[in-house]
Formats: structure tokens, sequence, C-alpha cells
């Protein structure tokens, strides 16, 4: 496995301690970091607000940015620098505006996704409270992976979020909300972010995925689909493989680093939510929890949750609230 992700998290806001314009400073100072040199015009002034809650897996930047009202623009005057070519593939979550580069302007709103190139000059125009979930990598990292020419790339081209952009938009969603909760995990699907971004790429071109990058996106659709029915005590190998549109076969082969199989998978994500809950909850019982992880009975989630811990979900809980 590789390194550990690296998390960033930045939130901004003019107050009578921070003048707007110190606000707009740090603001402008936190985007070159998280991504590269960026300028700020036509902000909202009086309650100046915006976050960013970053993760880096591998060579892949994924984040989500929400902000009030500004323009975001990248002129060649922030390309002085000989950082590498970067390719981002944000898609919006919240409010709208628009995107000038390339020679066109296209609408950024909800159910859309667009490539930038860095190299290129661009602009975006928020005119109301945004956000936006973006993934961001090395232009060559992107290249080697689909075989696509740069100059192929449809930059600023609004491609809609239905079909299988739709799942790899889920996917980096979920992501973020699997690091807060379970950072191991996330690390492990994070693996293979950079090839689910150059799916996105090759979708977007209409191009025939490579043969890496479909066993990638099955692959994050079958993770997918586990993350969202491991609660069910009655969920199957073949439930899982019909639901990704693949032979069981098939299924076995793509999760074959995996220790244990896609069993072992659905067990250690049921413990995942087993833990999360023995955290949170001091007093709920034991049986009540191993039927919401969705296991079939109560003797099979002491016995499961042993040998993936060490220990009882009582002594973990005991961990958890000592003194009790």
């Amino acid at each position: 496995m590789g390194d550990a992700p690296r998390n960033t998290l930045v939130d901004i806001r003019s107050t009578r301690e921070l003048a707007p314009k110190r606000a707009l400073e740090q603001w402008e100072s936190a985007l070159a970091e998280s991504y590269y040199p960026m300028g700020i015009s036509n902000p909202q002034v009086e309650r100046f607000h915006c976050r960013i809650r970053a993760v880096t897996y591998g060579v892949v930047g994924v984040s989500l940015i929400e902000g009030t009202p500004q323009c975001v623009y990248r002129s060649r005057r922030h390309m002085h620098r000989p950082d590498e070519q970067f390719l981002s593939a944000p898609f919006a979550i919240a409010g709208r505006g628009t995107v000038e580069g390339s020679g066109r302007t296209s609408a950024f709103e909800p159910g859309g996704l667009l490539l930038y190139d860095s190299a290129r000059p661009t602009a975006t125009h928020f005119n109301s409270t945004w956000g936006i979930m973006s993934m961001r990598a090395p232009m060559s990292s992107i290249v080697e992976r689909t075989g696509v020419p740069i100059g192929r790339l449809p930059i600023n081209v609004r491609i809609p979020t239905t079909g299988a952009v739709g799942v790899i938009k889920r996917f980096f969603r979920d992501l973020l909300e699997v690091q807060q909760s379970d950072p191991a995990a996330a690390a492990v699907l994070g693996e293979h972010a950079v090839d689910l971004m150059a799916s996105a790429v090759l979708l977007a071109c209409g191009a025939r995925l490579t043969e890496r990058s479909a066993q990638a996106l099955a692959r994050q659709q079958a993770l997918a689909f586990v993350w969202s029915h491991h609660t069910e005590p009655d969920l199957t190998i073949d439930q899982i493989a019909r639901a990704c549109a693949v032979s069981r076969r098939t299924l076995y082969r793509l999760f074959e680093d995996v220790e244990g199989g896609v069993g072992a998978m659905v067990r250690r994500r049921r413990i995942g939510t087993a833990q999360a809950w023995l955290c949170a909850d001091g007093v709920r019982s034991l049986e009540s929890i191993a039927a919401a992880c969705g296991f079939a009975s109560d003797r099979h989630f002491y016995r499961v949750f042993k040998q993936e811990t060490g220990m009882t979900p009582g002594e973990y809980r005991a961990l958890q609230y000592p003194g009790r």
C-alpha cells in the first residue's frame, strides 16, 4: 500500500479581526498551495467566506471547495513558475457560474463535468454561493494512462454527469466521505484514483476505455455498491456482480489482490460500520449493532469482529469509554 493520504483543511472568512483584503490574500495563497497560482477578482467583500477540504492520494488531489461570489482566474502571469502541467476535472455541486477559456464560455452548474488545463488561461465566474468537487493530477500521468494527446482533450467543454461519468463522480464524492469516517479504507480506495480520473477523461473524449481503466471503473462500481448495501444481511456475491454488470468470475478477478477476496471485503466494511457505531453510541446493545451492520447473527458478529480487530465488540467499546 502507498503512503497515507495527505489532508488539508482551509477555512477563511472576513471578520472584525481579519480585514477583507487580508482574507483575499490568504485565499489566493491557499489556492496556490492546494492547486496552483490563481487570482481573485470581484469578490463579495462583506461576509467573504471560502473553504477547502482536500486529500491527496498518490498523484491525485481530491477536494471539496466552497465559497461566496467571486471570479477565480488563472492568467499568463500566474504561469511563470516551471510547475508541472496539471489537468483538473471539477464537478459543480452547488451554485451556478460560467467558465471562460480555450476560446469558449461554458456553463458551470450541477450535473456537469469540465476539464481544465493549468497551462491555459481560464476565468470562472460565480455570482452566488458555490461549491465544487475537483480532481487534479499531473497531465503526464493522464496522458500516459489514456493515450490521448493533450491537444485532443475537450478542455472547457461541459460533459453531462450521466452514465459512467456519474459513477466516477459518486466515487470521488464517497471517497471524501469515507476519508472522514475510515481513513484506512479511503487509502485503499484512493490507490485507484488516478485510473478513475483517466476513465473520466476517456469518457469525456468519447474514447474507448483502456482495459486498465475499464477494470478500475468496474472495481469502483463494486466498491460503491458494497458501501451502499453492506448492511443488508442477505447481500450476495451474485448481487454485487449483477449490479456491476460483470460475471462472478470477473468480480473475483477484480479483487484477487484483496486478502480473502470479495467476501472478506464485505465483512471488513461491516466491521468498519460496527466500529463507528461502537465509538458513537455507548449504550446501544451489541445485538442491535450487529443487526444494523448486516450480520446474520450475534455469534457471527462476535466471531468476525474478534478475527478482524483482535478483541470482542465489548472490549472495543470499553476502550472508547474508559471508566464506565
